[in-house]
């Protein structure tokens, strides 16, 4: 198997965090469920449909796009260490990776001759917006973002490039991301342990999140994205196979979400399961299972590790680029 960006692909200085308190709770109304996916899948086919033509625009040498896509990792690597400083929730992040692939996509002609300095203002200004969608201001204001700049941009050039941003996306600022199909989607897992539901939610964000790194995701369906992070989230846990085809079975009855026009689920599973092993979080881990026995479970907090390991243990299966994805992460009991 080969990895398109295994060349220009830095190591990721993410860990996983604990988002349980987003985990959906509660009674289930599927019909509600199913109308919500279904109007997100539809808005999902439009953007990547825009976003395709965009980007074919766009990237007309491999320089240019090699240097783009460096500056746009780094950005995302900035933002989450933002957003975990001011404890802003993660999902942050993917909105704005959104908005700015967006952006920057439907004014190409623009960005072919822009400087990475006006890059990083874009990026930093989608992420003041996603966090105004999500009612964070008081947490991340310009004021904040421009002391962050260390003088380089001053709050005129954010709300200059804010109100720029608004005009081109015409107002659409609250994008369908990888993270909001998650959320429905376990709803579709049935298992009664909180815990084990807990840790998938986890495991399933943290693989939403390395997505995002990858340009060519930009243009893929956040809901086929979505998928396959569930189902690697899913592996090991009782019978491994017959708990993700359940899952696959449950989304094809109770939903319209047709994945055939997409790659194939299996190669983009191995390929978060690369990305993943290039994070800071499967070296904590590594490093973690050579020095404890039995292998801890991959748990961010701490305070749920002891109780999580009674029904988590450490089990190989998968090993993509002879990499063991789940070394000391844990696998399901």
């Amino acid at each position: 198997m080969t990895h398109p960006t295994t060349c220009m692909f830095p190591a990721i200085n993410l860990r996983m965090k604990s988002s349980t308190s987003r985990l959906p709770r509660g009674a289930v109304d599927q019909e509600l469920v199913r109308d919500q996916l279904n109007v997100m899948a539809k808005q999902d086919l439009r953007q990547c449909t825009r976003l395709c033509a965009n980007f074919a625009c766009l990237v007309r040498d491999r320089e240019q796009a090699l240097d783009m896509e460096v500056a746009r990792k780094r950005m995302i690597d900035w933002q989450f260490r933002v957003v975990d400083h001011y404890e802003i929730p993660r999902d942050a992040v993917a909105a704005s990776t959104a908005l700015l692939d967006r952006y920057v996509s439907s004014c190409h002609r623009q960005w072919l001759e822009c400087d990475k300095s006006t890059f990083k203002l874009a990026a930093m200004t989608t992420l003041y917006m996603a966090t105004k969608v999500q009612d964070q201001t008081r947490l991340l204001s310009v004021a904040k973002l421009v002391e962050l700049s260390r003088g380089e941009f001053q709050e005129v050039d954010i709300l200059r490039m804010e109100s720029r941003v608004l005009v081109q996306l015409g107002w659409r600022v609250h994008p369908v991301t990888v993270h909001s199909f998650i959320h429905s989607f376990l709803r579709f897992v049935r298992n009664d342990n909180a815990l084990i539901m807990a840790a998938l939610y986890d495991r399933a964000v943290f693989f939403a999140e390395l997505c995002l790194f990858d340009q060519r995701y930009a243009t893929s369906s956040r809901a086929f994205l979505a998928a396959a992070a569930v189902l690697n989230a899913l592996e090991g846990i009782g019978e491994s196979e017959a708990c993700e085809q359940a899952f696959l079975d449950a989304l094809e009855a109770q939903t319209d979400i047709d994945f055939r026009p997409f790659p194939s689920l299996e190669q983009v599973r191995e390929d978060l399961w690369y990305i993943y092993s290039l994070s800071a979080q499967y070296h904590e881990d590594d490093q973690s299972l050579s020095a404890v026995s039995p292998a801890p479970s991959m748990t961010c907090d701490a305070s749920r590790d002891s109780e999580t390991k009674a029904v988590i243990h450490h089990h190989h299966t998968h090993s993509p680029t002879s990499v063991h994805p789940w070394a000391g992460i844990g696998k399901f009991a």
